[in-house]
């Protein structure tokens, strides 16, 4: 299972609580021995600092958004 969140959704809600909502997800799954994973993906990470932020928060991947580039 893959979870994205957007850095505005990281920056209203609070980094910290979007990565305890994919902890507590991984402990859901993993308690019924399913074999699914649990993945956290920043989804069109504007600025290079947000990604960097989303990575050192352990997110699984950030996708970068360079299109105003």
């Amino acid at each position: 299972m893959i979870i994205q969140a957007s850095a505005h959704t990281c920056e209203n809600m609070g980094i910290e609580y979007v990565r305890h909502l994919v902890s507590a997800s991984m402990e859901r799954v993993a308690a019924k021995n399913s074999p699914i994973q649990v993945a956290l993906n920043l989804d069109h990470g504007l600025r290079f600092e947000d990604c960097k932020r989303c990575i050192e928060n352990g997110f699984s991947s950030v996708m970068i958004d360079g299109s105003a580039k």
